[in-house]
């Protein structure tokens, strides 16, 4: 099993480390680490040789008391859906997210649990620097390590009490937990995304004209500032949004947006971004992101049929002969020349009719 260690250090780094505390399972997070954080048994392997490896991913908690540098802590099972190296060997990898590691029950029974895990991690070298001692010392420090399952019966907890339990560590407690609400409860009505690996990015499908409710839980971190709810950002000539509206759960908050999609001429398609906006004084990252690409089909045939019917019953009604023509030319008696020309007249307005509606009712009055 590969040990990956994380820091909320940087902002980045924090933003990933809590959509892994929240993502649903099978959903994506891409980490990255420098060549000298990778040890060697790792860094001399090909891609092939990590992919499909599980692992777990471990915060490191800046504990910073006495001697001790890292407190640390296991997060959730992972599966290693990609790997790659560049040319300098510094490694990314596209982490399948799997089941949270358990942190309910007792109080006690989970601090012994954790302190079991740091004498698991403190039994190799191959690890970061735990120590001022070892800091001082230049030891290297490694942030990836392939070793043995430690409990990996542990691994069958819930969102709520993992998020509770890291909302309370240092480095993690001024933030928020975003999750998208699963299925299985009051979902969104958006259609579920598709995961692009290669980006690890996701990606909606919506159509113009219609009307999509979005639900998260927020669940804020101890010291959190309760001061903004999530802002949802799309591109505001593609959808219009509504929100957010707020309510309790059992532990934080359930936020809903209503996003209007508007109608287009052509495929329409806007950037994705869920979040708590960064604090106002710092700039400093203050929740994970649901980020991704909103795809909004076309018209598609229905703009064709409208123009096709506008056409054909314009042309029609341009060339049909009068009936004293028909009577005349064709032969015809008077009741059938004035029934023919009275009958493809009629056609006529029904097509503009039925064009016009198309046009007006079912597609956009205007491009955007």
């Amino acid at each position: 099993m590969i040990y990956l260690f994380t820091t909320a250090f940087r902002d980045l780094y924090k933003r990933d480390l809590i959509n892994t505390c929240s993502f649903e399972k099978d959903t994506f997070v891409q980490f990255g680490y420098l060549h000298k954080h990778v040890p060697d048994e790792i860094s001399t392997l090909d891609e092939n040789g990590l992919k499909g490896k599980g692992g777990v991913v471990v915060y490191c908690e800046y504990f910073d008391v006495g001697d001790l540098v890292y407190r640390y802590h296991p997060v959730r099972l992972v599966l290693i859906e990609k790997a790659s190296f560049d040319r300098a060997r510094n490694l990314s990898l596209v982490l399948r997210m799997g089941e949270f590691f358990t942190c309910g029950g007792e109080q006690d029974d989970l601090k012994l649990t954790v302190d079991d895990f740091q004498t698991f991690v403190g039994k190799s070298q191959i690890r970061p620097s735990t120590l001022k001692t070892e800091r001082e010392q230049h030891r290297p420090q490694k942030f990836l390590r392939n070793a043995e399952d430690w409990k990996k019966e542990l691994f069958n907890g819930t969102w709520e009490s993992l998020v509770n339990y890291m909302g309370e560590l240092k480095g993690l407690d001024d933030s928020f937990f975003l999750r998208w609400m699963p299925q299985n409860e009051s979902a969104s009505n958006l259609p579920d995304p598709t995961w692009d690996t290669r980006s690890c990015r996701m990606k909606w499908q919506a159509k113009g004209g219609k009307s999509y409710d979005v639900r998260v839980l927020m669940h804020p971190g101890k010291k959190a500032k309760v001061d903004s709810l999530p802002t949802l950002s799309l591109r505001n000539e593609v959808v219009t949004v509504l929100g957010p509206f707020a309510r309790q759960f059992s532990g934080g908050l359930e936020i809903e947006y209503i996003m209007d999609v508007k109608k287009s001429f052509q495929p329409e398609r806007t950037l994705f971004t869920l979040r708590v906006e960064p604090d106002r004084a710092s700039g400093a990252t203050r929740s994970g992101e649901i980020q991704g690409v909103l795809n909004v089909t076309g018209p598609g045939p229905l703009l064709w049929w409208a123009i096709g019917l506008l056409a054909f019953g314009s042309l029609i009604q341009a060339i049909t002969p009068a009936p004293e023509i028909i009577e005349a030319e064709w032969l015809w008696n008077v009741r059938s020349a004035y029934l023919f020309s009275f009958g493809i007249k009629l056609l006529g307005a029904g097509c503009l009719a039925l064009g016009a509606y198309l046009g007006l009712r079912k597609l956009p009055y205007k491009t955007s």
